[in-house]
């Protein structure tokens, strides 16, 4: 694992920006013969390079204790540079160097001032009262990566800051990144951990957050690669989307091209979205009807003195109704017409009341065998929904519809249903 991290953050130089050859060249005719300044593969970080012999003298610097301790443990002091820039950037504190007034770097054919033996601006610098000091580099440090689950990709942007713990590098996603990452490398303990999290606000399309989600679940499982190289490692408390979150994103984004407009993900997801979302899936995605159950005292109805005849006559015995509307429909941004076609089966016809001339109210009992509900279908356009309720199939599906969970393969969606 931090194999894979290494190659991403850390074996990659952090910035480009090699000085020119006439720079290098006027830089190099201050220094001794013998030596020149080489360019670190790091900003524009340069050091003096000899084939002789060099030594410092008049110059003490302060080891930090926890970098001492590392060194107790491992006699190899090669890395102590790096641990030393390590520290520094981490906790964003100085280092300090005891130095001599007069403090030299001392090379076979010369003599070169301590505060030109590396040069960058990496690195701000300053001598007083004998104290040299050493700044840690305050250069905004970003990374651009690939990440791909073999399907989806997208591009991110970390960014280096400091964390607190001098041998941890933390590395987090920029605000506006698709998945809000969270990096640890522990170098000294060979360890890496990670914390990811959807960024829906960042997505600028339904399908982008899609692919966010399909990211997130990489990362979680293990199955993640980060410029095309292989993470194999999953979280330690894997919580991954649930299918069912997938299959209602899927929907919407195939909703979106029957309705000719494009969806927007919405600032706060609400509830009664979701549950819309899912009818008009389940109506025009997968054109099946969904019921909805639920106690029935009375509904009121609009219709003529014959009618309620007709109704009249069926008291005591067990109702059906089925009628049909329009209106618009709101949805994640968009506004289009919606029409629906509603069968009711209420219970037990117990009376009726008038209220006026057009308007009466229908009363029911409790059935005693089965549960009243109301059963709904949208549709897109009237000519489709008419069309449907004259098949000779429509009663029969409209009353053996199921539940909108159990249409929507039986599983939760982002929130709990309530039916």
């Amino acid at each position: 694992m931090l194999a894979s991290f290494s190659d991403a953050f850390i074996k990659k130089p952090l910035f480009t920006g090699k000085p020119s050859d006439a720079l290098m060249e006027a830089l190099n005719m201050e220094l001794p013969e013998g030596c020149e300044y080489e360019y670190s593969g790091e900003k524009d970080i340069c050091y003096i390079k000899t084939q002789g012999t060099a030594k410092i003298e008049g110059m003490q610097l302060k080891i930090p204790e926890e970098i001492m301790a590392v060194l107790d443990k491992n006699t190899d002091t090669s890395h102590l540079m790096a641990l030393l820039y390590q520290y520094q950037y981490n906790m964003e504190k100085s280092l300090e160097v005891t130095v001599s007034e007069n403090a030299m770097l001392n090379l076979e054919n010369g003599a070169v001032p301590l505060d030109k033996m590396v040069i960058s601006p990496m690195h701000a610098a300053a001598v007083e009262n004998g104290r040299f000091e050493m700044f840690p580099e305050r250069t905004v440090q970003r990374r651009r990566l690939t990440l791909s689950d073999g399907q989806h990709k997208i591009e991110i942007e970390l960014e280096r800051k400091p964390s607190g713990v001098w041998n941890e590098d933390l590395y987090v996603s920029v605000p506006e990144a698709l998945l809000s990452i969270n990096v640890k490398l522990n170098t000294i303990e060979q360890q890496a951990s990670f914390s990811v999290s959807v960024n829906m606000q960042a997505s600028q399309s339904i399908d982008q957050y899609i692919s966010s989600l399909y990211l997130y679940n990489a990362f979680q499982t293990g199955k993640i690669r980060i410029n095309d190289k292989p993470l194999p490692v999953a979280a330690d408390n894997a919580n991954p989307v649930p299918a069912s979150a997938f299959r209602f994103w899927e929907g919407i984004s195939a909703l979106q091209g029957r309705i000719h407009q494009t969806l927007m993900l919405p600032v706060q997801l609400k509830n009664e979205d979701i549950i819309l979302g899912g009818k008009l899936i389940c109506s025009i995605i997968k054109e099946k009807p969904f019921k909805t159950e639920r106690n029935i005292d009375l509904i009121r109805f609009k219709g003529s003195f014959q009618e309620r005849a007709s109704i009249r006559s069926h008291i005591g015995s067990e109702f059906l109704f089925a009628y049909s509307q329009s209106g618009t429909c709101e949805l994640f941004g968009a506004t289009f017409p919606i029409f629906c076609c509603t069968v009711i089966r209420g219970g037990i016809l117990s009376d009726m009341t008038d209220v006026s001339e057009n308007e009466y109210i229908v009363h029911f009992a409790p059935p005693e065998t089965s549960k009243p509900y109301y059963a709904e279908r949208y549709f897109l356009s009237e000519d489709a929904m008419e069309t449907y309720m004259k098949n000779d199939q429509f009663i029969n599906q409209m009353t053996h519809a199921s539940t909108l969970r159990e249409s929507l393969d039986n599983e939760e969606l982002l929130f709990h249903l309530e039916e």
